[in-house]
């Protein structure tokens, strides 16, 4: 059963950025922010859709698709060990910059201030995104991989499987905003992103609910993109 999760992971996450390189000659980050948004969000729409997919046919019971994602809101304790995961995430920057002596190379462009009316379109995007974005990573990678794997290889190669693989979707994007950046940067970057999935990764295991781990990734998207940016 690898295997197959294997290829809907491959397909999500390279799929739409193959499309669009093949259609524009250009990576997709290095097109405009619209179309370059648009791909991003179909890529995330994938991460949701496909696993959803592929476990209502697998299974042919809709109320098997909560277990096999590990969706539960299992009480006020989901909030909590939300909080907990960004409060950990959040602290694990500053020490991984402390470590190694440098913060991580600049990621993304930016937009710039929005003006309204007119970027409304690329407000709506954003939003989409921020929803899609957290909701698509979570329910591939704490959801369909990690309980996967989990229960058939066991909790730790569920947890690091599921990790490794998280941070190779974020590889392409890396190499496209840190081509050339000194190596104190991109062990930065590195390190804060394989400290992030290996948190990520324990919350979900800890409070069995991949919920939990999308209230980290929904305060964490929001603090660092919109308020820290």
């Amino acid at each position: 059963m690898l295997a197959p999760m294997l290829i809907l992971w491959l397909i999500a996450n390279f799929g739409p950025q193959v499309i669009v390189y093949l259609l524009t000659g250009k990576y997709y980050l290095a097109l405009s922010p619209v179309p370059s948004l648009l791909t991003e969000l179909a890529i995330m729409a994938l991460n949701l859709a496909l696993p959803v997919v592929a476990i209502v046919l697998a299974r042919r019971r809709s109320s098997s698709l909560g277990r096999a994602l590990a969706w539960h809101w299992n009480g006020w304790s989901t909030l909590a060990w939300g909080l907990l995961g960004l409060g950990l995430v959040l602290a694990s920057f500053p020490l991984v910059n402390r470590l190694v002596g440098s913060t991580p190379f600049a990621y993304g462009g930016g937009f710039g201030p929005l003006r309204l009316p007119q970027d409304w379109p690329l407000l709506l995007l954003l939003l989409a995104l921020w929803l899609v974005s957290t909701l698509g990573e979570e329910v591939m990678f704490r959801g369909y991989l990690q309980t996967g794997l989990s229960e058939r290889h066991g909790a730790l190669v569920g947890l690091l499987g599921a990790a490794l693989l998280f941070c190779l979707r974020h590889t392409p994007a890396d190499l496209y905003w840190g081509w050339g950046a000194p190596a104190a940067q991109w062990a930065s970057r590195l390190l804060q992103l394989a400290a992030g999935a290996l948190i990520f990764g324990w919350i979900r295991y800890r409070s069995q609910s991949a919920v939990a781990t999308w209230i980290t990734h929904l305060l964490l998207w929001l603090l660092v993109v919109v308020v820290l940016s």
